[in-house]
């Protein structure tokens, strides 16, 4: 099992995905399987977020993180690229947030008819 943590930046989750990709099978499915089951909690045990960022996590609402889970699981399952992209908090403006996620896939040059899959999220502050 995991227990690092690891900033909630760009740098972030490139450290947890190496941390991650290097561990055994059984690592990587326990974690996948705490990120289906257990989202919210997961987040904050893996990434130090401010309190403005947790309650902003669970302001997305259970939708919103299964979609995130399963989104990750799949990323982690083709070990993917895992980028993080978010604003910083603006003092003074209404900081409307929007939260999205993408996946891109690139053909694979190593290895035909397979893609290398991208995954970002972005976190914005509007």
């Amino acid at each position: 099992m995991m227990t690092n943590q690891f900033p909630f930046n760009q740098v972030g989750p490139t450290d947890w995905t190496n941390d991650l990709y290097a561990a055994t099978q059984t690592v990587i499915d326990v974690e996948i399987q705490f990120i289906q089951t257990d989202f919210i909690n997961w987040l904050p045990q893996r990434f130090q977020l401010s309190t403005a960022q947790l309650q902003y996590a669970v302001s997305l609402g259970p939708q919103a993180h299964q979609s995130i889970a399963s989104s990750l699981s799949m990323a982690i399952d083709n070990r993917a690229t895992i980028v993080l992209v978010n604003d910083a908090l603006r003092k003074g403006q209404g900081n409307s947030k929007t939260a999205n996620s993408t996946q891109g896939f690139v053909p694979n040059p190593e290895i035909p008819e397979t893609s290398i899959m991208v995954l970002t999220f972005s976190f914005s502050y509007l």
